[in-house]
């Protein structure tokens, strides 16, 4: 059986133990069912069963729309008292995401430094009439808030993403407690 498997694999986990202990005696286990996609089809990943289910086409704009109906069908086919469900979503981590919009904003300041370069470089070559001189001082202008804007954002990213590694730092701790010690000492 799955719960043996998990037995075996960590042996000296006593609240692990207990849990598995309880689940066995249980007709229905609650397990997790993830519906996922992956490579233009969608799929559910039953912990109960032996493999992926394909649930047939979908994109990653419209994967969302085309398990609804399912997971719905799903929690449709048992009654209130016999089942409890829990709808979790799995998300991006923040951190990759601030991460890739740092790497964003780093690729268009490159450019609007690139553009303020070219800008100097006439204005210092080129004497030209007062307009244009006025103009491109604008254009340099406009490009140095830019910078200083984008600079500001990349900081509140980072900011952000010190946020994120304390997070799963506390989230790594409390996941290496022995929950059942602290869960006796508040039963004595």
């Amino acid at each position: 059986m799955l719960l043996d498997k998990y037995t075996m694999v960590l042996p000296g986990n006593r609240c692990l133990n207990l849990m598995l202990n309880s689940l066995r005696k249980m007709k229905n286990v609650y397990h997790f069912v993830a519906y996922v996609p992956i490579n233009g089809k969608l799929y559910e990943l039953d912990g109960l069963r032996d493999g992926p289910i394909d649930l047939g086409p979908c994109t990653p704009e419209n994967w969302l729309t085309a398990c609804k109906p399912i997971i719905e069908t799903r929690m449709q086919k048992y009654s209130a008292e016999e089942i409890h469900f829990n709808l979790m979503a799995i998300v991006s981590s923040r951190k990759a995401i601030h991460l890739k919009d740092i790497d964003r904003l780093n690729q268009r300041k490159t450019q609007i430094v690139d553009q303020l370069e070219e800008l100097k470089s006439q204005t210092s070559t080129e004497g030209g009439e007062a307009m244009e001189t006025d103009q491109r001082s604008s254009s340099v202008s406009e490009c140095q808030t830019m910078i200083k804007n984008i600079d500001g954002e990349i900081t509140r990213l980072q900011t952000l993403i010190v946020g994120e590694d304390d997070k799963m730092i506390r989230y790594k701790v409390r996941r290496q407690r022995d929950q059942l010690e602290c869960i006796n000492a508040q039963n004595d």
